[in-house]
């Protein structure tokens, strides 16, 4: 894949070069030889300060959502209006959009994502389907607990409850909901636990406003604290 292909439908501000990339990579210190490296402003540390060690491993272009960084000699770059919406994009587009190819059901709410995370898979279970449940107790890959390692994160308990797209790609084909709409992955379900419904955000609102629209199909569990 090349560099251009990659950044296909990114919001790009500036990009030059086009070299072949073999892997996305986020953190500096895992970048190897031919990957982009994606630097990105986080909430505690800045991944731009890390551009050169990237580039010194390896990398053979660089993804930014800095206004301040400039190209580097000899390295592909690409200036984007959003660091984690980019990083959503290049990771789909890398590994071929496997989001698209998967009936995923996304759980949010207050309390009893967890449960009702494992109740959905007992059910699926039940009824013969093979499932993939990831969450921030144990991850299971059609039956088998803890198979599979996230290698960004320790060992469950996961460190985040919300993994990127990217940090996923090695444990199962689902994609983290990016920020934007034209990044939000096709869910066949969505469940909004322990959330009366007076008390839905407007965000929540949103989404379901957005998913009833493309005809998708809602499942609306509200859990009674015991």
């Amino acid at each position: 894949m090349t560099f251009r292909e990659l950044l296909d439908g990114a919001e790009i501000l500036t990009q030059s070069g086009n070299p072949a990339i073999s892997g996305v990579e986020y953190d500096s210190r895992r970048v190897e030889p031919g990957d982009v490296f994606v630097a990105m402003h986080g909430e505690t540390s800045d991944g731009n300060r890390f551009i050169e060690n990237a580039i010194a491993a390896g990398a053979v272009a660089v993804v930014s959502d800095s206004t301040t960084e400039k190209p580097r000699e000899g390295v592909a770059w690409a200036q984007v209006a959003h660091g984690r919406r980019g990083l959503a994009r290049l990771s789909g587009n890398f590994y071929k959009h496997p989001a698209r190819r998967i009936a995923l059901t996304g759980i949010t709410g207050t309390n009893g994502k967890s449960t009702t995370a494992f109740l959905l898979e007992c059910i699926m279970s039940a009824a013969g389907r093979k499932s993939a449940l990831i969450g921030t107790i144990e991850y299971h890959v059609a039956g088998n607990i803890g198979a599979l390692r996230i290698e960004y994160w320790s060992t469950p308990p996961a460190l985040s409850s919300t993994p990127t797209g990217l940090s996923l790609a090695t444990v199962a084909p689902v994609s983290t909901p990016p920020l934007s709409r034209k990044e939000f992955p096709s869910f066949k379900t969505v469940v909004v636990s322990n959330v009366p419904l007076l008390s839905l955000s407007i965000w929540t609102v949103v989404l379901f406003c957005d998913a009833l629209m493309n005809n998708a199909v809602y499942l609306k569990s509200w859990l009674v604290k015991s």
